[in-house]
């Protein structure tokens, strides 16, 4: 952390502090486990930065299910974290996947299996997608 107005720092890299501090939007996990250190500042910035972007808060509307999945993605030991394919078994249906496929095969035109950044530039206007060159990029 850093006084910006003497932009010095605050605490020394590798301090740990252990007090429970901050809002519910804002809170670091770790800051939940009452030892963090500078890291939580860049939760923190991440949040703010995600509102400044969407104009709501984190998982603000977002249903019940697209929460548990999340969660389900954002476990910390990686045994107990969803795969790939798990994410996919559970939350997408066959229509879609077909639907999916059928998008990708319309853009992939010479049938590679590979779409080239050329294909997707020419393919999602024909989607009704309107993004700049840059955007696609």
């Amino acid at each position: 952390m850093v006084s910006y107005s003497t932009q010095k720092p605050l605490v020394a890299a590798g301090d740990v502090f252990k007090d429970l501090v901050g809002s519910a939007y804002y809170v670091a996990p770790e800051v939940l486990r009452r030892e963090y250190g500078h890291e939580a500042d860049i939760w923190i910035v991440r949040v703010i930065l995600y509102i400044l972007l969407s104009g709501v808060p984190p998982f603000y509307g977002v249903s019940s299910s697209a929460k548990d999945l999340v969660k389900k993605m954002l476990r910390s030991n990686p045994r107990e974290r969803i795969s790939a394919a798990e994410v996919i078994a559970e939350n997408i249906s066959k229509e879609e996947i077909i639907g999916l496929k059928e998008i990708l095969k319309s853009i992939d035109t010479d049938n590679s299996w590979t779409i080239t950044f050329e294909e997707l530039k020419a393919g999602l206007p024909k989607m009704g997608t309107k993004l700049s060159e840059s955007e696609v990029r």
